[in-house]
C-alpha cells in the first residue's frame, strides 16, 4: 500500500532547486489553534488500512486541539510555561510519523514551488530507519571552534553540506528520514548557541558546547586536542569468564592509566592509538613487559603455548585437576596481575566457611598504622594482596586452595572492605594504612549529639577524649572560640567556626580544604588561624601559594587584619629565599609558577603551615605545578578554594594528596574506585563513601547557609598586579605624563594645571583598566593584554556559581573590552550606555529580572546606570574602575542593594596595584574629608590635591 502526501514546500534559493525548506508540515499557533498544512489531508484517509487510518487522523486540527488542550493544563499546573507545550507538540507528532514510516511505505510528494514560472515536485520515501549522529569538534584557520555534524545510515555517512534539516526531518536524496526528538533538540540547540558564535576559548569550548553534546554521544576531539601521550607502567589484568558450558576462557589486557590495550598477542607495535571519548591517545607500550605476561600466561599450562588468539582456554576438567586454578590465581596475583570476572563463575562451588577476621595494630608511624590483618575461611587464610586485587576489580569472591570459591559477604565489606583497598600491602598479612583514613571514620562516628556510632573495626583509638568533646562543641551551637582571635576585625559567628575548625584539624596533623563560597572571607579565617600560631610561637613560618594576580591581596589583607606580622612577598627577578629566611620572616607569599620554578630551594625548608589559594591550580595530577607543591614539607596543610572541583571528582584527588597523603592509594584507585563510578555510572553508594571519607577535612558553606550571619552588603578589594607588558606601558606613559605636567606647573602654577592634571590621572586609570583605551601615539606594543579582564572573567566563570552579577565601568570603551571577552569566553550579557533610550533600559532590566532569564551579567555604563535603576536579580557587583567620589560609587551599588533584594550583595572594587588607583584610596584614607565628601565630579577630587599629593600620585 502506498500513501500519497502532499508538503508544501518553499524553496530557499530560486537559484537551486536542491536547496529548499519545509516551511511547514503542522504550524503550531501560539493561539491555541493549529492549521495542517496539506493541500487535502481528506483524500489520505480514503483507502487506508483501519491502523493507518488512526494515526493519521491523529495529524488533524481536531486532534491535536484535544492534545494540546491537555499539554496547556499540564504546563499550567506545572508552570512549565510555553516551551512545554511546544516540545509536547513536537514529540508527539514526531512519534505519529514515526509509527506510521515504520509499519507502511509512505511516499510524500513535496511542491517546491514555482520555479521560472514552472510549478516542481518531487518524491520522497519515508524511511523507518533512524539516523545516527556523529560529531566532530573542529578549529578553523581564524581560531574559532565549532562543531561539525554528520549523519549514519547505515555503512554510509553523509556531510551536512548534503543534507536538508527542517523540524526533526533529514532529506537525503529521494529519502525522508525522521530523527528523534532528543536528536532533533541537540541539533537545534547547536544551531541556535554555536553556529552564531565565535569561540576562541577551547576550555570554555570543551564546558559549554562539547559537554552538552557529550550527555548523549562520543565527539571526536581529535582536531582541536593535543595527542594525549600516555607513558606509565602497565597494570595487567586477566578478565576470566565461561563460555560453552565447559570452558574457562582467559583474555589477557595491559592498562595503562585508564587506558587498555587488548591486542597484547596479535599486536606488538610499540606505540598503540586510539580513540578514547574522542580525545586521541598514543600509549607508549611496554612491550617487553606485555610479552612476559602473555609468557607466564602460557607457562601455566601445555594447551596455552599453541594458543595465540589474544585469548586463552582451559576445561573446567583440567582446571580443577591438581588444584589447576586455584595455583594459577595464586601465581597472577603474586604477579602482580589482576583477577576480574569470578563473581560470574557458575561451575566451581562455593566454599561454607564465611570469612573470619582478626585486625591489630603493629606499628603506629606518623602518618600511617601498619596493621596486620589475618582473613580466614576454614583452617585456610587467604593472602591480604588476594583481597585487595579483588575488591580493586569489585569481585568479592576469590578461589580456595580445595578450589572452592569463597564469598565475601555483605557484613564483611561493609567492617573491613575499605580499610584493604586504600592501603599498601606489605606481606600476606601485614598492611599499611594511612591515619587519616582511620581519623575521618573517627570524626564521623562523633555526631552533634554526643553518641558515638560504631567506626570501622578497628582496635586502637586515635582521638582523645578532650578533642572529642573539642569537636562536640564545634559542632554545637556553643559560641565559645577555639582559636584565639588576635585580629583587627569582628569575626561573624561562621568565621570563627571557619577559624575553629581549621585549628582543631591542625591539633590532629590532618589537612583542610576550606571551600567556603566567594565573598565569605576564607582569606580573613585562614589569617585569624596564622595570626594565632604567630602569637603562640613567633618563630614559626608559613608559607602561602597563590595565583599571581592575588599575592598582592595576601598582603593587603595582612595589613588591614593585622599589625604584627613579618611578611615578604617571594616573587619577581630579584627573589631572594635565603635573605627571607635569614630575615626570619613568618609568612611568606609566593605564586604556583615560582613554586614550581624554585621548588628546590622551597622543598628544603619546612613550613609550620602551607597555604594553597585557588586549590583547584592542582587538580591536574600530572601537572609540573602540582608535582611541585607535593614537595612541600610542613606540618599543617590549607587549601581554599570556592570550586573545588570544576571538571570531575578526579579534582580531588590532587588537591588530596596535598592534604592528605596516602589516603587515597594512587590516581589509578581513586579513579576505578570513585571518579569512574561516580561520574560514569551514577554510582550512589561510592558518592556516599568518598563523601564520608572526606567530610572531617573539607568546610563548605554557602552564602544561603549562613545568610542570617551576614550584613546586607560585603565589600572587598580585589588587588590586580600588571603583568610585564602593560607595567611598561604604564610607566611610560606616566613618566612622560609628568615630565610634562611638572613643566606646566613650573611655568602656570598649580592652579593653573589642575585640568592637565585631571588629564594625565584619567589617562592612567585607563591603562589600568585596558591598554587599548589610549591612543595609538602613546602605546609601546600592539595587543597589550589587561590584567583587569583577565581577573574579570576568571572572577566570573570560576567564583560566582549560578548568581547575577553588574559590571560597572566610566569608560564606554572599555565597555567594548569587556564585551569583545565576554563574546569570546561565552559568558551572555546585557549592556546599558548612555546611548540607550529609556524604553530600551527598561527592557533591559526586565528581561534581566524576569524568571528564566540565564543573561549572566549586566555590564553598565556608570554615569548612565548610577542611578534610577532596580537590578535586584543581582548580588554580585564588580567596579572595574572604582570612583574617586564615595557617593557616587555607593549609588551604583545601590542598583542591586536595596528594597527588594533578597540575597546578601557582594561588591569588588578592582585596583591596580603600585599605581594611581592604590595611591587614591591611600590619599583618601588620609584625608577624610575626601573620602567622605559628596564630590560631584572628578574636577573637585583634582582641586583638593596639592603639590605633595600630585607628586606622591605620579612618582
Amino acid at each position: 500500500m502506498v500513501v500519497n502526501i502532499h508538503v508544501l514546500i518553499h524553496p530557499s534559493s530560486l537559484l537551486d532547486v536542491n536547496k529548499y525548506k519545509i516551511e511547514s508540515i503542522i504550524l503550531f499557533k501560539h493561539e491555541k489553534s493549529l492549521r495542517v498544512e496539506f493541500d487535502d489531508l481528506s483524500f489520505l484517509l480514503k483507502n487506508v488500512e483501519a491502523e493507518a487510518n488512526g494515526l493519521l487522523k491523529e495529524l488533524l486540527p481536531a486532534a491535536m486541539e484535544r492534545n494540546l488542550s491537555n499539554w496547556y493544563a499540564l504546563s499550567e499546573a506545572n508552570k512549565k510555561g510555553l516551551p512545554f507545550v511546544e516540545d509536547e507538540h513536537k514529540k508527539y507528532v514526531q512519534k505519529i510519523w514515526r509509527s506510521i514510516a515504520s509499519k507502511y511505505p509512505i511516499k510524500v510528494y513535496i511542491k517546491l514551488g514555482e520555479i521560472y514560472k514552472t510549478a516542481a515536485n518531487k518524491a520522497f520515501t519515508i524511511q523507518a530507519q533512524l539516523p545516527i549522529l556523529k560529531f566532530k569538534a573542529v578549529k578553523s584557520s581564524d581560531n574559532i571552534y565549532q562543531v561539525q555534524v554528520t549523519y549514519q545510515l547505515g555503512k554510509e555517512l553523509f556531510e551536512a553540506a548534503a543534507v536538508i534539516r527542517e523540524h526533526f526531518f533529514l532529506m537525503i536524496a529521494d529519502k525522508l528520514y525522521i530523527l528523534t526528538y532528543n536528536d532533533s533538540k541537540l541539533l537545534n540547540w547547536l544551531d541556535q548557541n554555536l553556529a552564531k558564535r565565535s569561540i576562541k576559548n577551547l576550555q570554555l569550548f570543551e564546558e559549554n558546547y562539547l559537554a552538552v553534546i557529550e550527555k548523549q554521544y562520543v565527539v571526536d576531539r581529535t582536531d582541536i586536542v593535543a595527542t594525549i601521550e600516555i607513558n606509565a607502567t602497565p597494570i595487567f589484568k586477566l578478565y576470566i569468564r565461561e563460555t560453552l558450558g565447559t570452558y574457562i576462557l582467559l583474555e589477557p589486557r595491559a592498562y595503562y592509566d585508564d587506558y587498555v590495550v587488548e591486542e597484547l598477542v596479535s599486536n606488538q607495535a610499540a606505540v598503540h592509538q586510539q580513540v578514547v571519548k574522542g580525545k586521541p591517545i598514543i600509549i607508549n607500550r611496554a612491550i617487553t613487559a606485555e610479552s612476559e605476561f602473555i609468557q607466564l600466561i602460557k607457562k601455566q599450562h601445555l594447551n596455552f603455548a599453541k594458543q595465540f588468539n589474544n585469548y586463552f582456554q582451559i576445561s573446567f576438567g583440567d582446571a580443577i585437576k591438581s588444584k589447576w586454578f586455584y595455583q594459577f590465581f595464586k601465581t597472577m596475583l603474586h604477579h602482580q596481575v589482576d583477577i576480574v570476572g569470578m563473581d560470574l563463575m557458575q561451575h566451581f562451588r562455593y566454599s561454607e566457611h564465611k570469612a573470619v577476621t582478626n585486625i591489630k595494630t603493629i606499628e603506629a608511624e606518623k602518618n600511617y598504622f601498619l596493621l596486620e590483618i589475618k582473613v580466614a575461611f576454614g583452617k585456610e587464610t587467604v593472602a591480604l594482596l588476594h583481597i585487595q586485587k579483588a575488591l580493586r576489580n569489585q569481585q568479592h569472591s576469590l578461589p580456595l586452595s580445595d578450589n572452592s570459591i569463597a564469598v565475601l559477604d555483605d557484613e564483611w565489606l561493609a567492617q573491613y572492605a575499605l580499610i584493604i583497598k586504600h592501603g599498601v600491602i606489605e606481606n600476606e598479612t601485614k598492611i599499611k594504612v594511612s591515619k587519616t583514613f582511620f581519623i575521618a571514620d573517627e570524626l564521623n562516628s562523633v555526631n552533634n549529639n554526643g553518641n558515638e556510632v560504631k567506626p570501622i573495626n578497628f582496635q586502637q583509638q586515635l582521638l582523645p577524649n578532650d578533642f572529642k568533646k573539642l569537636w562536640l562543641q564545634w559542632q554545637s551551637d556553643n559560641t565559645t572560640a577555639l582559636c584565639a582571635t588576635h585580629v583587627n576585625a569582628v569575626l561573624r559567628p561562621y568565621q570563627q567556626k571557619g577559624a575553629d575548625w581549621l585549628w582543631l584539624l591542625s591539633q590532629i596533623g590532618a589537612g583542610a580544604l576550606l571551600a567556603d563560597d566567594m565573598g565569605l572571607g576564607k582569606t580573613l579565617q585562614t589569617i585569624t588561624y596564622l595570626q594565632n600560631q604567630i602569637k603562640n610561637n613567633s618563630e614559626t613560618i608559613h608559607l602561602i601559594v597563590a595565583p599571581a594576580s592575588l599575592i598582592y591581596n595576601w598582603q593587603k589583607e595582612f595589613e588591614k587584619f593585622t599589625n604584627q606580622v613579618k611578611l615578604d612577598i617571594y616573587h619577581g627577578a630579584s627573589r631572594n629565599l635565603e635573605q627571607i629566611m635569614a630575615d626570619k620572616v613568618q609568612v611568606i607569599i609566593t605564586t604556583y609558577a615560582t613554586a614550581r620554578n624554585d621548588i628546590e630551594q622551597l622543598s628544603t625548608c619546612y613550613f609550620d603551615t602551607i597555604v594553597l589559594d585557588e586549590s583547584h591550580n592542582i587538580k591536574n595530577h600530572g601537572t609540573l605545578i602540582t608535582k611541585a607543591v607535593l614537595q612541600l614539607q610542613t606540618a599543617f596543610k590549607i587549601a581554599l578554594s570556592g570550586t573545588p572541583i570544576t571538571n570531575g571528582t578526579r579534582d580531588l584527588y590532587s588537591q588530596f594528596a596535598f592534604l592528605l597523603p596516602g589516603l587515597f592509594y594512587s590516581i589509578s584507585f581513586f579513579n576505578q574506585e570513585y571518579a569512574i563510578p561516580i561520574e560514569e555510572q551514577k554510582d550512589e553508594e561510592k558518592l556516599a563513601q568518598l563523601q564520608k571519607i572526606t567530610a572531617p577535612y573539607i568546610l563548605r558553606r554557602t552564602k544561603e547557609k549562613v545568610a542570617a550571619d551576614l550584613p546586607e552588603k560585603i565589600e572587598s578589594t580585589i588587588w590586580c598586579a600588571m603583568q610585564e607588558d602593560q607595567r611598561m606601558l604604564y610607566n611610560h606613559v606616566k613618566e612622560q605624563g609628568w615630565k610634562s605636567l611638572s613643566a606646566e606647573i613650573a611655568q602656570n602654577g598649580l592652579a593653573k594645571s589642575k585640568m592637565s592634571a585631571m588629564v594625565l590621572l584619567q589617562r592612567l586609570r585607563q591603562v589600568c583598566d585596558a591598554p587599548a583605551l589610549i591612543p595609538d601615539d602613546l602605546q609601546l606594543t600592539k595587543n597589550v593584554a589587561s590584567i583587569k579582564l583577565d581577573i574579570l572573567v576568571d572572577e566570573i566563570k570560576e567564583n560566582t556559581g549560578d548568581n547575577k552579577i553588574i559590571v560597572f565601568t566610566q569608560f564606554v570603551k572599555m565597555i567594548e573590552q569587556i564585551e569583545q571577552r565576554f563574546n569570546e569566553t561565552n559568558i551572555t550579557y546585557y549592556t546599558i550606555t548612555g546611548a540607550t533610550t529609556a524604553k530600551k533600559r527598561d527592557e533591559l532590566v526586565q528581561a534581566f529580572q524576569s524568571q528564566g532569564d540565564t543573561t549572566k551579567v549586566f555590564i553598565i555604563s556608570l554615569h548612565a546606570g548610577g542611578v534610577g535603576l532596580t537590578i535586584t536579580k543581582a548580588n554580585y557587583i564588580f567596579m572595574v574602575d572604582p570612583w574617586w567620589n564615595k557617593a557616587v560609587e555607593n549609588q551604583a551599588f545601590g542598583r542591586s542593594h536595596r528594597i527588594g533584594q533578597t540575597q546578601t550583595v557582594f561588591a569588588y572594587k578592582m585596583i591596580c596595584k603600585d599605581t594611581v588607583e592604590e595611591k587614591i584610596l591611600e590619599i583618601q584614607e588620609r584625608k577624610t574629608n575626601l573620602s567622605e565628601a559628596l564630590i560631584q565630579i572628578e574636577e573637585d577630587f583634582v582641586k583638593q590635591l596639592t603639590d605633595d599629593d600630585l607628586a606622591y600620585l605620579f612618582s
